[in-house]
């Protein structure tokens, strides 16, 4: 169970702004119904939230008036 990729269904894409999950090519109907919940459990963990609220505790901290492109680009992508 460990290493079947049917019992894990797929993981997150981080770095959009919305759930995406990616699944293996040769998914089975387990397989998607697992994705489907982790889709459901990105959802409700508010996991999206978190990664910007993390970003922006980032950028209070280390930024100190400096710009930092990459948060920028990051935090830009995620809200749009």
């Amino acid at each position: 169970k460990r290493v079947d990729y049917a019992e894990y269904g797929g993981v997150p894409l981080l770095g959009v702004n919305g759930v995406v999950v990616v699944s293996h090519g040769a998914s089975n109907e387990k397989a998607i119904m697992n994705a489907i919940r982790v889709a459901d459990q990105t959802v409700r963990s508010r996991m999206n939230d978190h990664i910007l609220e993390g970003l922006e505790q980032y950028d209070a901290y280390y930024r100190k008036g400096k710009p930092h492109r990459l948060w920028d680009s990051l935090k830009r992508k995620m809200t749009n």
